[in-house]
């Protein structure tokens, strides 16, 4: 009876009590090592979500700051996770005073201070002072005096406090997040608010993720695959790829089919600290049990408590082993997941976490662990590794566009930048699908390699600020450093770009063996193994010899990370060795385009491909810093790349350095300086290219004024402009203006470089093509034949150039041969045409005649009237003997006929008005049988024919 009036003022306590009863209150980082856990563990015991509020746990669709103030008024117990953040944040110390304010005013209310790498000496007096003159503010502005000084009367009330209190002594957030549970599970039932919902099942301890899964089906079956075969995988990926998303799902799919009976289990390292106390071993086997034991004490099929929770580590862990061996025994199967293990890399336990899991492993018949990891190591020697790659275009695409209206185009440059990872891809299209209207701004802000203009309170930005504090956490300082500078690159880069920016040198990788290709090349796979970078084309056994040897790309979510550890001065630095490595890239692309031949264009394109980004980058890097580029060795550095991509056709590339240059070189040695006329000669070649002609000609006009100025009317470089300004006229076709400026150009280049220099073989080239469009070909054919055997002793026979003069050459010639063919018969058809025009003068039709239109010798044509005898043919005509020519009137007979006209034999002709019979045809002419004539119409057997009117009988 007792029992039940207990249970019975507890129901209406608890129906008198509306809104959250425990309130978790902290500032960023504590929420993943530590609020989570707690929040987990108070679930897994019993208590109802609805009684706890932390943040997006149990946030609803509104405004956060009306729902936390209802959680704070119906708060009966305050977990406060003090951190150096909790104390210098605005929101966090407003949760502070609220609860203090309950207290003074003895409300039921108990606080649970947890201490995180705090004291209570900090928080009170010059400790408090020091910590707010030395805190780095950031983009939030310190407090008004006003404000800090109710802060340090709020901290100091909260270090008088004389409850419970708690901190990071035991050495690991686990433990940490296990005590405080216990305490707060023990004030629940003292104040008899706790709400206790039997045993859970063993799934419900799993989250899936089914809404990030787009265009994941195939890789979750092959973790399937492997977890049935293996029992044993280590799943890798980068921040935000989505590791835990496909691990969880191919699990749930696994236990929904009845694999594991038992349940599957997760396990988050996040947090994993080792104490003094604590050897690394110890301290991995005590996370995993916490975390395991508070999750089978409410499992049904879990552990059995009968004389209350065990408190130690020690036995946690060996009742865990114990439940492993019962389900050996049982034939049940189970699973556990260990998520982010890379954490036990900066506690140093990352070996012993390896041998803590080989360690379970000897319950494989039983067991199947599934570990998820940014880090791809083989410390796990038997379990097998799939990596979580980046989602495919179409996916990220679809992905990103999700509820936005955008184009495709919009979509692909969204998901380009960012690389496929999902995490990068869900944030963008979250914050755009609340302000469409800013689409735009994002687009410009990707396509310029800008920071994107997206709030701080944007989830992008919290998991940038998460990504932050993990690098922080697992590099030392030069790592973290040369992840710093290689941010710089807007895509990828490659081995040699990542030596310059480390400053070891181009040569230390591309060339001899060296300490600087060792270093480089330790650092880019320590960082690769991190996830931190991507090799591509990992999976090809040869893949393609690019020069700068292999390329490597880091995911956008980590330039934006990485690039925060930049200082003013570094990333100036950093901004320098980018352009000069950018730079230095034309001579790798002139290598491919005439070293090697054409089997190099394909390397040479990739090349060019795989290069674009930063090329673009170089340009928009001048535009906005032109200060840093003044000097005249840049304007000639700008030159080369910019001759090359003119080369490779990449016009707009190409325009913008010429045009840098041109500015450069006005701008330091004036607007009359050879280089200036170098850069105008140059710009003006590359808007001729790009059929700019009105833009290219005053360039031309002014290159040569300066050089003639400068250099004189008989230098090489005059000439060069001369023979510019030349091609553009009569690319315009003023063929009259261009034709002595040609020759004068081709005059000096004689004259100075003489009759065989390539330069010379151009010019004359360029002038017999000017002859030939005026149609002077007589003129222009000995100029190309001088060209070709010019560059025909300087080149190899099947050089572009020498192939391309050969073929002018040849067209030349045809239409020389047509031109003298059409000369020769309208000759001949001229002198016929006068004969033809005065028919009784045949000596001129005869002399009109050309000699070589007959072999024959001339004969006198026949008088008129008079018919040409047999006699009068040449002998060669035919090799019968001469005959008279039948009489008027006669009819030839078959003897008449030669003897080889026909091999049958002579016949007589039929008479007049009477037809042949069958019989009297050749017997070759036809197959058919002998016929009789046919009948005449209506006529009788035997009756003459009189008519033309036939039917056939056959």
């Amino acid at each position: 009876m007792l029992q039940e009036k207990q249970q019975l003022t507890m129901l209406q306590k608890q129906q008198q009590h509306t809104g959250p009863v425990v309130y978790i209150s902290h500032a960023g980082l504590e929420k993943k090592f530590l609020a989570d856990t707690i929040y987990r563990t108070l679930v897994s015991r019993g208590v109802a979500e609805s009684q706890i509020f932390l943040d997006d746990h149990s946030m609803r669709a509104g405004l956060f700051y009306p729902q936390s103030e209802q959680a704070l008024a119906s708060a009966k117990i305050g977990i406060l996770l003090l951190s150096k953040d909790f104390v210098t944040r605005e929101w966090p110390m407003r949760e502070l005073h609220a609860l203090l304010e309950k207290v003074v005013e003895q409300e039921p209310v108990e606080l649970i201070p947890v201490f995180c790498q705090l004291t209570t000496a900090d928080l009170k007096g010059e400790g408090l002072t020091q910590l707010y003159d030395t805190h780095d503010w950031g983009k939030s502005r310190r407090p008004a005096p006003d404000v800090e000084e109710q802060w340090r009367r709020d901290l100091q009330k909260l270090c008088a406090y004389q409850g419970h209190r708690l901190d990071q002594s035991r050495g690991f957030h686990g433990m940490l997040a296990a005590d405080v549970a216990m305490l707060t599970l023990n004030l629940l039932e003292e104040k008899g608010l706790q709400v206790v919902v039997g045993r859970r099942a063993p799934q419900a301890f799993l989250r899936r993720y089914t809404d990030q899964l787009l265009g994941r089906d195939e890789l979750v079956e092959r973790i399937k695959i492997e977890l049935l075969s293996k029992r044993a995988l280590l799943l890798h990926g980068g921040a935000g790829v989505g590791k835990t998303s496909v691990g969880m799902e191919a699990a749930a799919q696994l236990e929904e089919q009845g694999h594991f009976s038992a349940g599957t289990f997760m396990v988050d390292f996040k947090g994993l600290r080792v104490a003094d106390s604590f050897n690394p071993c110890d301290a991995v086997k005590a996370h995993i049990a916490v975390a395991m034991y508070m999750q089978l004490l409410q499992c049904e099929g879990g552990i059995q408590a009968r004389d209350g929770a065990l408190r130690a580590w020690e036995e946690q862990w060996g009742a865990l082993l114990s439940w492993l061996s019962g389900l050996k025994r049982q034939g049940r199967k189970a699973l556990l997941a260990f998520d982010d293990a890379e954490e036990a890399i900066p506690a140093g336990a990352a070996y012993d976490l390896a041998s803590v899991l080989e360690e379970l492993r000897q319950y494989e018949t039983s067991t199947t662990l599934l570990v998820m990891s940014r880090e791809n190591t083989g410390r796990y020697r038997s379990f097998g590794v799939l990596e979580v790659e980046p989602l495919t275009d179409g996916f990220a695409q679809a992905l990103v566009s999700a509820g936005i209206t955008m184009t495709d185009r919009d979509a692909q440059i969204l998901s380009s930048y960012c690389g496929g990872n999902p995490l990068m891809l869900t944030g963008l299209a979250s914050f755009m699908r609340r302000r469409p209207h800013r689409l735009q701004e994002v687009i410009l802000a990707v396509q310029s390699h800008a920071e994107l203009p997206l709030t701080g309170k944007s989830g992008f930005k919290v998991h940038v600020a998460q990504l932050i504090a993990w690098l922080n956490a697992f590099l030392d300082q030069h790592d973290k450093d040369s992840v710093a500078q290689l941010s710089t690159f807007p895509d990828s880069f490659s081995t040699s770009g990542a030596a310059a920016m480390l400053d070891s040198g181009i040569d230390a990788v591309v060339g001899a063996a060296g300490t600087g290709q060792k270093d480089v090349e330790d650092t880019l796979r320590r960082l690769c193994s991190l996830s931190i970078l991507r090799r591509q084309f990992p999976n090809l056994l040869r893949p393609l010899d690019l020069p700068g040897g292999p390329r490597y790309t880091m995911p956008a979510i980590y330039r934006a990370a990485a690039h925060t550890f930049l200082t003013p001065e570094v990333e100036t630095l950093a901004q320098q060795k980018f352009a000069q490595f950018v730079v230095s890239i034309a001579s790798d692309l002139r290598k491919c385009r005439l070293d090697q031949g054409a089997f190099m264009l394909k390397p040479g394109l990739e090349l060019l491909s795989s290069e674009q980004q930063n090329l673009q980058k170089l340009t928009r890097l001048i535009a906005s810093d032109f200060s840093m580029f003044m000097t005249a060795s840049w304007a000639r550095k700008l030159n080369a790349p910019a001759c090359e991509l003119q080369a490779w056709r990449q016009l707009a590339e190409a325009e913008q350095l010429y045009i840098h240059a041109l500015a450069i070189n006005e701008k330091v040695l004036g607007p009359k300086h050879q280089s200036t006329a170098t850069s105008l000669n140059d710009l003006g070649g590359l808007f001729q290219t790009q059929g700019k002609l009105a833009e290219a000609e005053p360039l031309y006009i002014r290159a040569l004024a300066i050089r003639e100025e400068l250099l004189g009317p008989k230098h090489p470089d005059t000439a060069s402009s001369l023979f510019g300004l030349a091609s553009l006229l009569q690319a315009k076709g003023k063929l009259a203006e261009a034709e002595p400026l040609c020759r004068r150009a081709l005059t000096i280049y004689e004259d100075v470089l003489g009759p065989m220099h390539p330069r010379t073989a151009q010019a004359i080239s360029t002038l017999a093509s000017l002859l030939t469009q005026q149609g002077n070909l007589a003129e222009a054919e000995p100029l190309y034949r001088r060209a070709l055997a010019i560059m025909e002793a300087q080149a190899s026979p099947h050089h572009p150039h020498v192939l391309m003069l050969r073929e002018k050459h040849d067209s030349v010639l045809r239409k020389l041969e047509q031109c003298h063919e059409a000369r020769r018969k309208q000759s001949w058809f001229t002198r016929a045409w006068q004969a033809i025009t005065d028919p009784l003068d045949f000596n001129a039709a005869a002399e009109a005649q050309p000699a070589d239109f007959t072999d024959d010798p001339p004969r006198k044509p026949p008088k008129r009237g008079e018919a040409s005898a047999s006699e009068a043919l040449p002998a060669d005509f035919t090799d019968d003997p001469p005959r008279k020519p039948p009489k008027r009137g006669e009819l030839t007979d078959g003897e008449a006929l030669p003897a080889d006209f026909t091999d049958d034999p002579p016949r007589k002709p039929p008479k007049r008005g009477q037809l042949p019979d069958r019989e009297a045809l050749p017997a070759d002419f036809t197959d058919d049988p002998p016929r009789k004539p046919p009948k005449r119409v209506g006529a009788s057997d035997g009756a003459p024919v009189t008519s033309t009117r036939y039917i056939h009988t056959s």
